[in-house]
């Protein structure tokens, strides 16, 4: 039965869209490009996986500044603040079902004051883990890749 889940596996493909809601705007996520809105922070965020599949789920959870971790939240439902005068401090996203341990989730935050994007995989925070310290979430680039 693993061999035969193995073999399914290796024959699929995902990608990562959704919304990605910034203080003053909200954009659309593509796949393999690195999301930014010049002089906005990120508040909060909506992925999916593509094509949907019942034994993946994409997982994430925001770190709000101030206030904390967000409810964790998966397959479209928003994770984050609404409001606005907020800004995220971390992000962390992951792969949940039968298929995860086929899969790894890559993700990379833009830091405020930062040129580089810092890299991250399979559920660790992008930034910070901590509500009180960190600096503030301005871009995002997701992707799911086969191990």
């Amino acid at each position: 039965a693993k061999a035969a889940a193995n073999q399914v596996a290796a024959s699929l493909d995902f990608g990562v869209s959704g919304a990605v809601h910034f203080n003053r705007s909200e954009k659309q996520l593509k796949e393999d490009q690195p999301l930014t809105v010049k002089k906005q922070r990120l508040i909060g965020l909506a992925l999916e996986l593509y094509p949907p599949h019942p034994d993946l789920s994409i997982h994430y959870q925001a770190m709000v500044r101030t206030l904390g971790p967000s409810e964790k939240a998966a397959n479209g439902d928003y994770s984050g603040t609404t409001d606005k005068r907020r800004s995220l401090t971390g992000i962390r996203i992951w792969l949940e079902g039968k298929l995860a341990s086929d899969f790894d989730v890559h993700y990379e935050v833009k830091l405020k004051g930062l040129k580089k994007w810092a890299p991250y995989r399979n559920g660790a925070w992008a930034g910070s883990n901590k509500a009180t310290k960190g600096k503030t979430v301005e871009g995002l680039l997701v992707s799911v890749v086969r191990n």
